[in-house]
């Protein structure tokens, strides 16, 4: 009767230990299986965040036709591929999907549609023209195009601003600090007072015939001749007055 109380304690002592053993054995496993998955984890964020940091810069170039966002990351427009943009100066982290726009004000884009560039060098030029006495008013979206009057990008919202150039079927006007285009069929046209100065219908031509080097002892055989000393004198005096001389382009315009 004792040896049988004995024998099933020591079994059930056995049993225990037993149970024991492969608590310890599937907790190790499961310490292992988390370690290695918490490293996993921490692996993947760490390259996610890597990649997220290679498409940020504050000089950006779309690597393709995107979407545009607002605030709220909803869709508030769309933007061509090969478009440079400069992007805020904002923390990144591995939870950044979207990147503010700062020359954009207001707008995001989705982080992989953008690809790191160089400093886009825009011309200023449009600045010594001289605005009209109208403004142009888009509707709930403004569609702008470039000189070449390729799509850059559209908006959903409104713009008003001076007509800067007329072209053909396109008025210029200052956008994202340039001069970009939008149809005229797509914008109202109504007077607005931006200058006090007057355009002109005629451009004053200067003419040479004849240029010789001021080191040549024959100087020039024509009777209308002009020494380089002196064309690049005149060509100075332009400069220095800030006299605008014209591109064959704009003087169609």
């Amino acid at each position: 009767m004792k040896k049988n109380r004995k024998r099933r304690r020591l079994k059930k002592s056995g049993l225990i230990i037993i149970i024991i053993f492969l608590l310890l054995i599937l907790g190790g496993v499961y310490y292992i299986y988390d370690k290695t998955n918490e490293k996993r984890i921490k692996n993947n964020e760490t390259k996610l965040l890597a990649t997220i940091k290679s498409h940020y810069g504050i000089y950006v170039v779309t690597n393709k036709d995107a979407n545009l966002y607002d605030s709220n990351f909803k869709e508030a427009g769309h933007i061509s591929k090969g478009i440079a943009l400069v992007l805020a100066d904002n923390k990144i982290t591995k939870d950044t999907q979207y990147f503010e726009i700062s020359n954009l004000e207001g707008f995001y884009i989705k982080y992989d549609d953008v690809d790191v560039a160089e400093e886009e060098t825009k011309s200023d030029r449009y600045k010594v023209y001289i605005p009209f006495n109208q403004n142009i008013k888009t509707k709930d979206k403004t569609t702008f195009y470039n000189e070449s009057k390729a799509l850059m990008y559209t908006l959903n919202k409104t713009i008003d601003s001076p007509i800067i150039v007329k072209d053909n079927d396109y008025y210029g006007v200052e956008f994202d600090g340039g001069l970009l285009y939008v149809k005229k069929d797509e914008v109202e046209v109504y007077d607005h007072h931006n200058t006090d100065k007057s355009n002109t219908n005629g451009a004053a031509v200067l003419n040479y015939h004849f240029f010789y080097e001021d080191d040549n002892q024959d100087g020039c055989n024509e009777v209308i001749c002009a020494s380089a000393s002196q064309l690049r004198s005149h060509l100075e005096y332009f400069k220095k007055n800030n006299i605008l001389t014209l591109k064959m382009h704009e003087l169609e315009m």
